[in-house]
């Protein structure tokens, strides 16, 4: 049955088939639903449809699994209404951007352009007067540097964009009462889950299955892992309203402090996106917490006893909606602050500050190989206040989406080492989040202190993962972390998008556009000033790539990308060997000096830069070296000569 609606049938013509993303090629059996026992089985069960789950499941539907292949549910009746999280960094944007979500939510949310700051007047410490204004600019990325924008929004978009993969889309009402591996039944299925959906529990089997259920994740439960971190007694309340008010900066991201001696903050405005009312919404972060002896005011989540964990609770029993804008109204005297009449606060809550990071993000089958794995909430949980967690789970999906997809079509030659780098990629980023999260939150921690670490994590562009499997890159630096935050080459760190010409119709493009979510691999080539002499070193490296690598995997896996700086080509495609054109005809660009200035890369010696699906700089290598690419590439990529 066809996927494409009728109006979108007239409205695009056949042309709507090309909008559909390009399955990967499928080199594994093709799966069966049923087996011989009659039991459903699934190559991927996902567990959770927030925002991880949903992402995840999108991207598998892309790659190419089918409804019969893939099964996401939820315990919930129906997507996120109101509240959770309310915001995308600039690296999300950029993620979502390569598959062409990022339109709608970027009309629709909110930019960051300032961000300000407001203490105690010097002459009357009960009033409040601002302090610093400056922009909200962090590192050069593609999108803004972050919007606002409501979690159920950023879900919308997700599932809008699925239906037109898997008729299904996400199963409510659905809870994973159960969960086991069980090679004995089926070493090819080994995870068996029992579902409950109408009072009714139905067993399924999987080859794998992906825990997106949140902060009480059943899927981690079941898995028997703990979690290690800890959790304070400072209680926060978070609110979104539409507000009435005076203070000047309410439409700016700004923060509250209380005290004239500290910057440490006590409440946060977060400007939010415009209702259908026409109404902008609004949240306030602001701190509810009482007065604590220093013995009660950190407590081991491991050592916790009963009587302090109920103490803690009744502590956040006592925090209102009411409290909440009293709390609001009194720190941000002497400005009126109130809910606008005729609207009435959409919603709200109380946490408590606490990082907690589960030990592992996987479960293994007899032989080693990862068949269970937990992503976002499920992983790492963190105070709200700096819009991580939305972020990181996109990202966790991001990462663990392609290597599940090439292991299911058999384009990995050893899906245990493939599958096993997603925990050791993303446990190391959680931790490094969580401790963030924790310098954050720690009294006297100086602005510009907090300011570098904003820079790294905030907008997810600071991202780094270690040399393994995925990432060859030689343990010495040779350049400072902000400039490879601001886009010179490193493998590890995503790919900085710039902007390009394109030889064969001059068009500007964007190098992003080309380096897609979509399972594949992209060897980008830089070539030097002797480009295009056919004796020369560039011309011998991409005849090599176009005439022999790209075609020792399978079609399409590997696609190359190739800039040049020569800024008016002297050049036809007859001067050029003819794989370039049959292989790279819409991919070929000129880059002014600035862009390879920006990679790092001087223009007299070029370079080879292999791009993995996620985005992330697999290898940094010399002209001529398309052995070490091959080298590298065959280490994660089925080859097929």
């Amino acid at each position: 049955m066809s996927l494409i609606k009728e109006d979108e049938k007239r409205a695009f013509g056949d042309h709507t088939l090309f909008t559909r993303a390009r399955a990967l090629p499928r080199l594994s059996k093709v799966h069966q639903h049923f087996g011989a026992d009659g039991i459903q089985r699934y190559e991927v069960i996902v567990v959770g449809g927030g925002p991880a789950g949903l992402f995840l499941t999108l991207l598998l539907s892309h790659h190419g699994l089918s409804d019969d292949s893939l099964l996401c549910i939820d315990a919930k009746p129906t997507q996120t209404v109101i509240g959770n999280a309310d915001g995308l960094n600039a690296r999300t944007l950029e993620i979502l951007g390569t598959l062409g979500l990022h339109t709608n939510l970027q009309r629709d949310g909110n930019p960051f352009a300032e961000t300000t700051a407001w203490g105690p007047a010097k002459d009357n410490p009960h009033l409040l007067e601002k302090k610093s204004q400056y922009p909200f600019f962090f590192s050069p990325a593609r999108f803004e540097q972050g919007i606002t924008i409501h979690q159920g929004r950023v879900e919308g978009v997700f599932r809008d964009d699925l239906r037109r993969y898997l008729e299904r889309g996400v199963q409510y009402s659905s809870k994973l009462v159960d969960l086991k591996i069980d090679e004995d039944g089926d070493g090819e299925y080994p995870v068996v889950a029992t579902i409950r959906q109408n009072g009714q529990d139905e067993t399924f089997r999987t080859k794998y299955l992906v825990g997106a259920d949140g902060a009480h994740s059943a899927v981690r439960g079941f898995m028997g892992v703990e979690q290690e971190g800890d959790i304070t007694d400072q209680l926060w309340g978070v609110i979104d309203l539409v507000v009435d008010s005076d203070f000047p900066d309410v439409r700016r991201q700004s923060q509250i402090w209380e005290s004239c001696n500290s910057e440490d903050i006590a409440g946060m405005v977060i400007p939010r996106e415009r209702l259908s009312s026409g109404d902008y919404l609004t949240r306030l972060y602001l701190d509810m917490s009482v007065e604590l002896s220093t013995a009660d005011h950190q407590i081991s989540v491991e050592t916790m006893a009963a009587a302090q964990r109920e103490k803690s609770r009744e502590k956040k029993m006592k925090i209102t909606q009411e409290s909440i804008l009293e709390r609001a109204k009194e720190l941000f005297k002497p400005f009126r602050l109130q809910v606008k009449d005729g609207t009435e606060v959409q919603w709200w809550t109380a946490f408590s500050i606490g990082q907690r990071l589960a030990k592992q993000f996987s479960v293994k089958d007899s032989r080693g190989e990862p068949r269970i794995f937990i992503v976002g909430d499920a992983c790492h949980t963190h105070s709200p206040r700096q819009g991580q967690g939305m972020n990181v789970s996109i990202q966790d999906s991001h990462n663990l989406s392609w290597k599940l997809a090439l292991s299911i079509l058999g384009l990995n030659p050893d899906n245990t080492a493939l599958l096993n780098s997603y925990e050791s990629e993303r446990h190391p980023n959680a931790r490094d989040l969580v401790y963030f999260d924790k310098r954050w939150n720690q009294e006297g921690l100086s602005r510009e202190e907090k300011f570098e670490d904003m820079k790294q994590f905030v907008l997810g562009c600071g991202v780094e993962y270690q040399p393994g499997l995925l990432v060859d890159r030689p343990q010495e630096r040779t350049r400072s972390k902000n400039e490879y935050l601001n886009g010179v080459l490193l493998a590890g760190r995503r790919i900085l998008n710039v902007g390009v010409k394109r030889y064969a119709d001059g068009v500007i493009w964007d190098t992003h556009d080309d380096i897609r979510s979509d399972g594949r691999c992209s060897v980008l080539v830089l070539v030097g000033t002797d480009f295009p002499d056919p004796r020369g070193c560039s011309v011998a490296t991409i005849q090599e790539l176009c005439g022999s690598l790209v075609k020792r995997f399978p079609k399409g896996l590997v696609q190359p990308v190739i800039l040049h700086p020569i800024p008016s080509p002297k050049f036809q495609w007859n001067d050029l060997p003819a794989c370039v054109k049959e292989e790279a005809e819409m991919t070929l660009y000129n880059a002014s000096p600035e862009v390879y200035s920006t990679y790092g890369v001087e223009p007299s010696k070029g370079a080879i830069v292999v791009v993995r699906p996620d985005g992330v700089v697999g290898l940094v290598t010399s002209l001529g070296e398309i052995s070490q690419v091959y080298r590298f590439l065959q280490g994660f990529l089925t080859t097929t000569k």
